[in-house]
């Protein structure tokens, strides 16, 4: 028979990694410690940390990775498939959210509090009083998001889709693996991104390497094929023929001007 259960889950008693996992049940991690990673069904990539909640919904293939399970705690409960889909039916929950970010403050005193009905009437796991208070902490969650998710999604977004874009300027990026990492297809981050900066991510990570060029250029010992090899260009010609285009005047001229 299908059952509940639900508790606090330290790393170092699991697998660093659950790799294409499928779950016959409803699966609700919350992290109170530590750092990770969650790829959800869509096969979008998550970033983990403390506040963190990840759902594995059932039938549905996720990887879950522990960056270091010694340091890692989780709060996990498993629902029925069948109490999944009585709490989908009825909206309780929605099928389409796949994690949010909630603040310990949040959160932790309800968890902790739900813990200690667990631990201390020692409550079968599908009684009635077990799972109405299980129902209600999993509607606290969701609310939670939702919460978050309305007032903090525009300015999360912007902060960590450019922290990502100016990382690395040496390298080439895919833009595919950037949009994963905020949890969305590339056209979906593209549109986004350009609506809210009014300029094309790859763009703006070129800004972001002319910017860094301009500093480099105002060091009087910077020689330009070394401030094209520090930015990842393969020769001197590249580097300026890019920066022009950006500023109008060749490093050559803007090297003169800021001396």
């Amino acid at each position: 028979m299908e059952s509940f259960s639900a508790g606090y889950v330290h790393g170092k008693v699991t697998h660093k990694n659950a790799i294409d996992i499928r779950f016959d049940c409803f699966v609700i991690l919350y992290l109170i410690k530590g750092n990770g990673s969650f790829v959800d069904h869509k096969g979008i990539e998550h970033q983990l940390i403390p506040g963190s909640l990840a759902l594995r919904h059932p039938g549905k293939k996720t990887t879950l990775r522990r960056d270091n399970p010694e340091e890692w705690v989780e709060f996990a409960m498993r629902f029925p498939a069948s109490l999944y889909s009585a709490m989908v039916k009825t909206e309780m929950i929605n099928s389409d959210l796949t994690t949010a970010e909630i603040p310990l403050r949040d959160m932790q005193e309800k968890v902790d509090s739900f813990y200690d009905f667990l631990k201390n009437h020692s409550v079968r796991s599908g009684a009635p009083e077990t799972l109405l208070k299980a129902q209600e902490l999993i509607v606290d969650f969701y609310t939670k998001a939702a919460q978050n998710n309305s007032t903090e999604k525009t300015s999360s977004f912007t902060e960590k889709a450019c922290r990502l874009l100016e990382e690395n300027l040496e390298s080439k990026i895919s833009l595919e693996k950037i949009a994963r990492k905020t949890g969305m297809t590339y056209e979906t981050f593209r549109k986004r991104f350009k609506e809210e900066l009014n300029d094309s991510p790859m763009d703006y990570r070129i800004k972001a390497r002319i910017s860094k060029a301009r500093h480099l250029l105002a060091e009087p010992d910077m020689r330009l094929k070394e401030i094209a090899s520090i930015l990842g260009y393969p020769d001197v010609s590249d580097f300026s023929r890019q920066f022009k285009k950006f500023t109008g005047l060749s490093p050559q001229k803007y090297k003169k001007q800021v001396k």
